[in-house]
């Protein structure tokens, strides 16, 4: 069942082999990044959140409170 590419020497399926594993470690390592950074974010976004609500109530009744 399996079929060789004659027309392609040995170092230069050596060649194709080692870009084909950088590509799919450069992806791989892209993939981990993207999936790092989401759970860092969550992570923030879980801790500084409420925070974040109460300086925004704060900030919209010292408005209410300036305009009235």
């Amino acid at each position: 069942m399996e079929k060789l590419q004659h027309d392609i020497s040995p170092s230069m399926r050596g060649i194709l082999i080692d870009w084909l594993v950088e590509v799919s470690a450069v992806s791989y390592i892209d993939i981990m990044a993207g999936a790092a950074s989401g759970i860092c974010l969550k992570q923030v976004q879980h801790t500084f959140s409420k925070d974040i609500e109460k300086k925004c109530l704060i900030l919209s009744l010292e408005k209410k409170c300036h305009h009235s």
